[in-house]
Formats: C-alpha cells, structure tokens, sequence
C-alpha cells in the first residue's frame, strides 16, 4: 500500500465520529415525525439537515466526498432519480400482483419524507461509497472487482442488522438479495461517474417511492421492515435489481476491463459526467 493510500485511510478514520453522528441524525429525526406533531417534527427535521451538513464541514472532508458540484453532473442526478422512481413503481407493481391481499396508502408524514430522504439518503451514499468503497476497500484490496462486490454485501448486512436491532425483525434472503443487487449497481455508477450523482439520484428515487407508501394486509398495518420483505423481497424486485446489476457490471466491464483499476482521488473529474479515460484510470 503506498502513502497516498494510507493518508486517505487515515483520513476517512479521522472523519468516523462526525460521519456516525451524522448518520445517528438522518435515522432518528425521520423516526420522530412518527411520534411528534407534523409542526415539532419539521422543526427537528430541519435541524437534522442544518447540524448534518455542519458536521460535514467541519469535518473538513467535503472536498473528498464526490458530491456534485457542476450543472452537468445534476443531470445525472435527476435521470439516475426518474430511473429509480420508475425500478421501484414497477418493483410496486409487480409485488402487489404477486401478494394481492396487501392495501397501501400515503404517509401522513410526507414533508418530513421529503426534507430528510435526500440527506439521509445522501449520507449512506458517503458512507459505503466515497468512505468505505473509495478511500478504504479500493486502496487495499488487490482485486478492485471485489471491493465493488463487498460494499455491496456490506450495504445489504448494514439493512439486515438495522431492522434487526431496531425491530427485532429479520430481512428476508430475498430481500438482502434485492439490496445487494441495488448496492452493487449503485457502486458502478460511482465509480463510471467520479461522484455521487447517479447512485444518489438512483438511491433517493428508489426510497421516495417505498417509504412514501405505508402497507397494511388484511387490514393490519405491515412495520417498516416487513414493509421491506414485501417490497424488496418480492421475486419481482428480485428480477428488476438483477438486471439493473448485470447491466452496470456490463458497462463497467466494457470502460475498464481490466481486472484491476485505480479509481481517481479528486472528487471531481475535470471531464464532469464522461467516465474517466484509460489514462486517468491507471
């Protein structure tokens, strides 16, 4: 491992205790609109975005984040966002055919849906991808391909021990499957954009659609992580994360196929949305 690699280790170890309580604030204020006033929630809601974004600065790591910065690469954003919105109407779609006694309505708490999902969704996006898949797995793994294959795996884990402590209820093997799928392609596009832009856009449209929809099934409401097992674990959704995956894997494939790669440390390319070219990738 060379020094660049072990200063970038070192300096997202640095940033974990800004990174963690920022991670705190983006499950927990979501979890009060459940139990507060819609008025005392949106409060608590816009003071999650305000202290997230404080801690991130302060942390002096928004230069290595890969956030978006550039017009051109907020279209990625928003055709990565429409194309999550579409995966997840039709992932709806085809899980209610298969389990027809399941009923859905609206949240009653959507603006507090709409000011958090982006940030929260934004914050795992810097978790598994700018911190663990970039500047820890990728400079220390040998095979790159499968530091794309373990933050998958680890971004589906994350989910499964979520609801597991904080529901007591486990996720389903197919449900952790549609998960994988989805991390795994959120990862290629990381990595073929040189910032967050897609796998974010693709991220929040996916949420927006199934946590803007509360379940019930014969009347009885259905918990968030059963709502998961309904959703996700569909052989529906199955399906459409498999193909999503096998698609990214195939561009990637085709841009780099080396086995190996190097993936840039600026956090934004000077070529915006183009993928990098062979020279920059080495």
């Amino acid at each position: 491992m060379n020094e660049s690699s072990s200063q970038k280790i070192q300096l997202s170890l640095n940033n974990v205790p800004a990174l963690a309580l920022f991670y705190f604030f983006s499950f927990a204020t979501p979890a009060l609109g459940f139990y507060l006033p819609p008025a005392l929630a949106s409060i608590f809601a816009l003071l999650f975005v305000v202290s997230g974004a404080r801690l991130v600065f302060a942390a002096n790591i928004i230069s290595s984040l890969s956030i978006p910065s550039e017009s051109r690469m907020w279209v990625t954003v928003v055709r990565a966002f429409l194309t999550g919105i579409l995966l997840a109407l039709c992932g709806l779609s085809l899980a209610l055919q298969q389990q027809p006694e399941l009923q859905f309505a609206l949240q009653s708490n959507l603006m507090i849906l709409f000011v958090t999902l982006p940030f929260q969704s934004l914050l795992e996006e810097i978790l598994f991808r700018s911190f663990l898949l970039k500047n820890i797995l990728l400079p220390v793994l040998k095979n790159q391909w499968a530091a794309l294959i373990f933050t998958a795996a680890l971004f589906s884990a994350a989910h499964f021990l979520n609801y597991r402590l904080a529901e007591s209820q486990a996720l389903w093997p197919r449900t952790l499957l549609t998960l994988f799928f989805l991390g795994f392609a959120g990862n290629v596009l990381f990595v073929l954009n040189g910032h967050l832009g897609g796998s974010w856009g693709l991220h929040v449209g996916w949420n927006l659609v199934r946590f803007a929809l509360s379940f019930s099934a014969s009347s009885l409401p259905v918990s968030e992580a059963a709502s998961f097992n309904v959703l996700e674990g569909s052989w529906g959704c199955v399906v459409l994360s498999f193909v999503l995956a096998a698609l990214a894997f195939v561009a990637l494939a085709k841009k780099i196929p080396a086995s190996e790669f190097e993936f840039f440390s600026s956090a934004v390319s000077s070529k915006t949305d183009q993928p990098p070219d062979d020279k920059a990738m080495r």
